[in-house]
């Protein structure tokens, strides 16, 4: 399992949350590590990742999953800054060195595009 893959296992947590913004779930997975919280209902979750050094350029979920992912971004001296898109995965070289990211995943509009919250998650 790839870590892209755990974190969007993470979002099954999200489904018992409170109304209110669920306060960040982190996990860590190898060298990597995760915080995941959830808007109102879980329909969107809000996660920010740390990447160990090492850690590749090119960045990607599970396939079909990209669309759900919005607003990439990564940590760098001057602020939060947008990554850009190659197809389905997004460039990250400062991740070789090691990087914080953070985005959010529409995991409501993912189980009914998929018709299936398990694999939504």
């Amino acid at each position: 399992m790839t870590p892209w893959s755990l974190l969007l296992l993470l979002s099954l947590f999200a489904l018992a949350c409170s109304p209110v913004r669920s306060p960040p779930v982190a996990h860590s997975s190898g060298n990597w590590s995760f915080q995941v919280s959830a808007a109102p209902g879980a329909r969107e979750l809000f996660i920010l990742a740390d990447l160990a050094p090492g850690s590749g350029e090119v960045l990607g979920v599970e396939p079909g999953a990209e669309a759900f992912v919005q607003d990439v971004q990564i940590l760098s001296p001057s602020g939060w800054t947008s990554l850009p898109v190659q197809g389905t995965s997004w460039f990250a070289p400062s991740c070789r060195s090691g990087c914080r990211l953070r985005y959010r995943f529409q995991l409501a509009q993912a189980a009914q595009a998929f018709d299936d919250p398990e694999r939504a998650s």
